[in-house]
């Protein structure tokens, strides 16, 4: 038999369980924001890898700056407007590849073009996390 001590410990281990499984799947960036204000740092997110699947890319706007409201911006590399762009997919680790490559693998069903949008994303959202964490750090948050 429980003591009640043991009871209440029991139940709220399985809540915080609950919580830790549940709330990861509905996450989304904002969400994630307003949650490590608040210092749920645990997530088990698909967002960046699910999204470059289908040829959406998470950027920065400008410099990152998590305390802006539109500090990030989307675009799907699908779309007919990335053909020709020859800028770099992103200015840290996928600069030698153009946004019209990687249009052109997503158009043609390059593995290849999943794995680049899915770098791309990883790379931002780990950016994203670390740039939180300085501005919790810095009582900007």
């Amino acid at each position: 038999m429980y003591d009640s001590n043991s009871f209440i410990a029991e139940r709220t281990v399985c809540c915080v369980c609950d919580i830790v499984f549940f709330f990861p799947h509905v996450l989304s960036s904002f969400s994630t924001y307003t949650l490590l204000s608040i210092s749920y740092y645990l997530f088990d997110c698909v967002i960046p890898t699910r999204e470059a699947r289908h040829g959406k890319l998470y950027l920065w706007k400008g410099k990152p700056d998590v305390t802006k409201k539109d500090f990030y911006k989307t675009i799907n590399i699908n779309n007919a407007k990335f053909a020709s762009d020859k800028k770099p997919i992103n200015s840290i680790n996928l600069k030698n590849y153009s946004l019209s490559y990687l249009h052109h693998l997503f158009k043609t069903q390059e593995p290849l073009a999943l794995r680049l949008a899915t770098l791309n994303n990883l790379k931002f959202y780990l950016d994203l996390m670390s740039e939180i964490r300085k501005a919790i750090k810095n009582n900007k948050l």
